[in-house]
């Protein structure tokens, strides 16, 4: 790391706001600006924690940040955040050292005699820098959560936690890191920072709303909060993993290698839920959720075109059939074409699909397009009204399910149905004696929608 890199915050250096930030005293401590009330002193609180991969800073950059209120400019409603990022060198625990150690094991498990542990090894962990970040801010927040907070720390904005405020003011540095081109880090969130928090609190005394940063021997350690997010330290097996490779993998799999849409709209559904919750990736796991809503929407449409053929093989082939594939949109081809096979509620303001496409789509929308950095929040919106409108279309299509007894057993299944109470009369009585007879669904379809696919975009 050279020292050209990014220099660290100047004494009395100016970023904007309307006024000096990074001021220090006549001692050379740094002065720390505060939005409290309070005449000659503001309760702080201090974060410190490993950021998810090294930014390329100096070490004990300091980087100034402020969150003024969105309806006013003055800066007595401004909470600031002083993020100090430390550069600290151990051993490394990362997926290269990890997996040389863990093939080295295993490989004496075999028999091999592979020496992993003195000095000469090979094998030994290897030693790498890591980000700390340690970040100050006021131990109190000038806003309230908004009244239909669903009770989550991680869902409420930085001007109304106080963590969340550190942790955006982290995560822009590491933006900002990008933005000069050089060596674009992992960026942190939520979900990518560690459980366990360690917190310190102090008091600041000063006066003009102007507070030397009290010393490191002044600062009380707190105590650690719990993050909720689903990121432990490691994986392994659960109850669930045997029966779950018996049940369904091999199910899946058949699918995979027939390339059936409605495998890989469930599979961006799925990841979707991965990058909010583990990632931390909010922007793009609305839109691999809104990816797979495109993707299943299509799949329908194909499959019912599909069951038609299969029925009656004088009706429209995929080469035909294309023609239903035009430039519009998925979603908007959708509500002109599936809207009418499926019926049901499109149009209403209570409708899972109106509601998707005015929130969970705008805002994939917004983030493509605009540039727009959604919050985990509005993601998490998001991706409810995703499954609400999954489960709509799959509800709408079980309705159907004497229409298209076909399309409805690759889409829902037995549990599907069972699940809505429809595995009865003419469609159990299909799937149990007709289905087991007629060549293979999964094959058929696949090989036709990919056909179909093919069409529609040479014909374009």
């Amino acid at each position: 790391m050279g020292s050209d890199d990014v220099a660290p915050l100047a004494s009395g250096q100016t970023c904007g706001w309307g006024g000096p930030r990074g001021q220090a005293d006549a001692d050379g401590e740094p002065i720390h600006e505060t939005c409290s009330l309070s005449a000659d002193h503001v309760h702080l609180i201090r974060y410190i924690f490993r950021l998810p991969g090294y930014l390329a800073l100096p070490d004990a950059t300091t980087v100034p940040a402020h969150y003024p209120s969105h309806d006013q400019d003055g800066a007595a409603d401004s909470p600031i955040v002083l993020s100090t990022i430390r550069q600290i060198e151990l051993e490394a625990d990362d997926d290269l050292t990890l997996s040389v150690r863990a093939t080295a094991l295993l490989m004496n498990k075999l028999g091999f005699d592979l020496d992993i542990d003195s000095e000469e090894s090979p094998f030994l962990k290897l030693q790498r820098w890591h980000s700390i970040a340690d970040i100050i801010t006021e131990d109190s927040s000038p806003d309230v959560p908004p009244e239909d907070w669903d009770g989550r720390p991680q869902h409420l904005g930085p001007r109304s936690d106080q963590f969340m405020r550190a942790l955006d003011a982290v995560r822009e540095v590491a933006r900002s890191i990008t933005l000069t081109g050089r060596r674009a880090p992992v960026l942190p969130s939520y979900e990518r920072t560690p459980m366990m928090i360690n917190f310190l609190t102090a008091v600041a005394f000063g006066a003009d709303r102007k507070y030397p940063i009290p010393p490191d021997r002044s600062w009380e350690v707190a105590g650690l909060i719990h993050l909720a997010h689903l990121n432990f330290p490691g994986d392994g097996p659960d109850d669930e993993t045997d029966s779950v490779v018996d049940q369904t993998i091999v199910h899946w799999r058949r699918c995979l290698e027939a390339r059936m849409p409605g495998a890989l709209a469930r599979e961006k559904i799925v990841e979707a839920g991965r990058l909010l919750n583990r990632e931390g990736e909010y922007g793009s796991a609305i839109v691999s959720a809104c990816t797979g809503v495109e993707i299943l929407c299509d799949a329908l449409l194909s499959a019912t075109l599909w069951e038609t053929h299969f029925r009656d093989p004088s009706a429209d082939g995929p080469d035909t059939a294309a023609r239903h594939f035009g430039e519009e949109t998925p979603l908007s081809r959708a509500a002109r074409q599936l809207r009418p096979i499926l019926g049901g509620d499109w149009n209403s303001s209570r409708s899972a699909w109106q509601h998707f496409r005015g929130e969970a789509s705008a805002l994939r929308n917004r983030f493509v397009h605009a540039g727009y950095s959604p919050s985990r929040a509005e993601v998490q919106r998001g991706i409810d009204h995703v499954d609400a409108v999954q489960d709509f279309l799959i509800g709408r299509l079980v309705a159907k399910a004497n229409v298209y007894p076909r399309t409805t057993f690759l889409f829902a299944g037995v549990d599907g149905l069972t699940a809505r109470d429809r595995y009865r009369g003419q469609i159990k009585k299909f799937i149990e004696q007709i289905a087991p007879r007629e060549a293979g669904y999964i094959e058929s379809f696949g090989a036709w929608h990919q056909s179909l696919m093919r069409a529609a975009n040479t014909t374009r």
